[in-house]
């Protein structure tokens, strides 16, 4: 069988032509900066902005080490990366830095400074999103909970709001769930879930059909209100018994941390 007729056949694979360099591309960086220039970056947390040849501000962005961070860009090239992320560095003329206390400082300043100046080649984190709610509502068939993405939300009794979150809380609203849900029936198996609890994409309502309507929506609301030791004191936690599935005992610890963190984050707002 010749070639050709493979290919035709779909038994042998296509070959893209790619084109070839004859000789090395420069860096644009380093052209308009010089190499010199990238070791005055000092190696510590900040944030960097790179700026055009009218000084517009064109990108901003952060890391643990400055140097390592920004002295990346010089190694850009069409084989690895975005057209996107080409065309920032053959418009990069001047980059500047501030220095900041840790990496997490340095998180916070960028998340501020991109709400501030909307800089053209960032993409994430340049407007601010509607913050996250939670809702209950106690019915005939058991408890409904959902989420809502909203400035503000107006509800009437009997409905339970809570709330703004930030952009993760759909991911912490499920761990809740699931908390609650063991919190009410010690040792319940993950089989017994409502489904979408469990997958990557969480559902954004969820109906517990329980006897135990009232002790769950109470429980929720009292960690969302402040209490955090009605679902993770130790005298809770032991009341769980160990499970031997390794999967369901990864979950529930995953879920604790979670919920944890969620919890400090609450309460240093």
């Amino acid at each position: 069988m010749f070639a050709a007729d493979a290919i035709a056949e779909g038994t042998a694979p296509v070959r893209r032509a790619r084109q070839l360099r004859l000789f090395p591309l420069a860096n644009p960086l380093s052209e308009h900066l010089g190499d010199a220039f990238f070791r005055t970056l000092p190696r510590q947390a900040g944030v960097y902005f790179f700026y055009d040849e009218a000084d517009r501000l064109l990108y901003i962005g952060q890391s643990n080490n400055l140097r390592a961070r920004v002295g990346s860009y010089r190694h850009v090239n069409f084989e690895r990366h975005a057209r996107r992320t080409l065309r920032l560095v053959h418009r990069v003329r001047r980059i500047v830095w501030e220095i900041c206390e840790s990496g997490e400082a340095a998180i916070e300043r960028e998340r501020e400074l991109l709400l501030e100046h909307r800089p053209p080649f960032n993409r994430a984190g340049v407007w601010r999103a509607a913050p996250w709610w939670l809702l209950m509502e106690a019915q005939e068939d058991g408890l409904r909970l959902w989420v809502k993405r909203a400035e503000s939300v107006d509800v009437e009794s009997p409905v339970a709001c809570f709330g703004p979150y930030g952009a993760s809380f759909p991911y912490i609203y499920a761990a809740l769930i699931r908390a609650a849900l063991r919190r009410s029936r010690p040792g319940l198996r993950v089989l017994d879930f409502p489904c979408g609890l469990l997958q990557e994409r969480v559902v954004a309502e969820v109906c517990l059909r329980e006897d135990a309507e009232e002790q769950l929506e109470a429980s929720m609301g009292a960690f969302l209100n402040g209490q955090p030791n009605v679902l993770l004191s130790e005298e809770v936690m032991e009341t769980v018994p160990l499970i031997p599935r390794p999967f369901e005992k990864q979950l529930w610890e995953a879920d604790t941390e979670l919920l944890r963190e969620f919890f400090l984050r609450l309460s240093s707002e």
